[in-house]
């Protein structure tokens, strides 16, 4: 799988100064290509902001040029987490990873799970 159709078959999101926004559907863009089509800058928004992607693995959220998430960037992604569920259309038994390991593959590894958008949002 080439990185623009890996692209195409997740959708971004963001969480830029306490607003979530996301990405557009079937974009060929990365975070810091869609950040620079929306007037961001893209490397001080990528450190800044807890941002990540859904796939059909799951929610997938870092920070950063290394993918890293800490335990405040989970705090973050949690507060916000039924937002950005329901704009991303995921149900209760979505997988949420946090980070991501860089490898050759065009399809890198999370980090860790944490649980599932239902225990997360405690609507399961």
């Amino acid at each position: 799988m080439s990185v623009e159709d890996f692209h195409r078959n997740r959708r971004m999101f963001a969480i830029v100064a306490g607003d979530v926004i996301i990405g557009p559907k079937d974009s060929p863009m990365s975070h810091s290509e869609w950040f620079e089509s929306i007037g961001k800058d893209a490397e001080k928004t990528e450190n800044e902001c807890v941002r990540g992607f859904a796939d059909e693995r799951g929610l997938f959220f870092y920070r950063g040029k290394k993918f890293d998430a800490t335990e405040d960037d989970e705090k973050e992604l949690v507060a916000h987490l039924e937002e950005i569920a329901n704009a991303l259309e995921l149900s209760l038994e979505t997988l949420v990873f946090m980070g991501m390991k860089k490898t050759a593959d065009t399809i890198w590894p999370p980090k860790k799970k944490i649980g599932t958008v239902g225990v997360l949002t405690g609507k399961n």
